[in-house]
């Protein structure tokens, strides 16, 4: 089994590969309904843009962050936000009491994850999440399973293209690593993985065809 997790170059290169812009943000913040009671945990936080988002709706946000550079840059922007705080820690190492989250994310941090890995972290977040908590996941997800990428990388790579438009000469390096040492998969596989820690997918949502989300709830 084998997790990804990039140096801090590249961890700053793959951050902006599919980047969510401030319009995005609120949107998938939204798609999680969070209130005054909820509290949020974003597996992958980077620099916690999400957490500041959910800070201002739920009782509590945590981000979780294996970088450590990050961290201590995503702590200086929360000084004086006593609901939000900031964990460096694996995304299969965190721990926290059974029960405490009502809604999670994750960005562009799980394709780090091989599938074996995938269904690991699902299985062990479960019981850190109450049961009706949502769970949002957004991150590379084909239509066709990761067996078959090998065979459809040009597919991808022209749907990447048109989705990019003129800055895909800038991305398609990084693009390109992603596929070939990470881990994105098809949505069988990602939705087998949540499955695994009980969380069942009840929406599901695609920005482009390589690119989307799903939402999902504990049972």
């Amino acid at each position: 089994m084998q997790e990804v997790w990039p140096r801090k170059v590249d961890a700053e290169r793959a951050s902006e590969l599919l980047e969510t812009d401030p319009v995005e943000a609120q949107a998938l913040i939204k798609r999680l309904s969070l209130g005054p009671e909820d509290v949020f945990v974003d597996f992958g936080c980077g620099l916690g843009d999400m957490v500041f988002l959910a800070a201002r709706r739920a009782r509590k946000a945590m981000g979780v962050e294996p970088s450590a550079s990050r961290v201590a840059e995503a702590r200086k922007r929360f000084q004086g936000i006593p609901n939000a705080e900031i964990v460096q820690a694996s995304l299969l190492e965190f721990r926290s009491p059974r029960g405490v989250f009502t809604r999670g994310m994750a960005t562009m941090s799980l394709r780090r994850l091989d599938d074996a890995l995938k269904c690991e972290f699902f299985r062990k977040i479960s019981e850190m999440f109450q049961p009706g908590a949502l769970f949002l996941l957004e991150d590379m997800i084909f239509d066709f399973d990761r067996s078959e990428l090998e065979e459809r990388t040009d597919e991808v790579l022209q749907e990447a293209s048109r989705h990019f438009g003129f800055s895909w000469d800038s991305r398609k390096d990084e693009f390109l690593r992603v596929l070939k040492e990470e881990f994105p998969t098809g949505f069988n596989d990602w939705s087998a993985a949540l499955e695994e820690g009980g969380f069942l997918i009840q929406d599901r949502w695609q920005t482009c065809g390589f690119y989307g989300g799903l939402l999902a709830k504990r049972r």
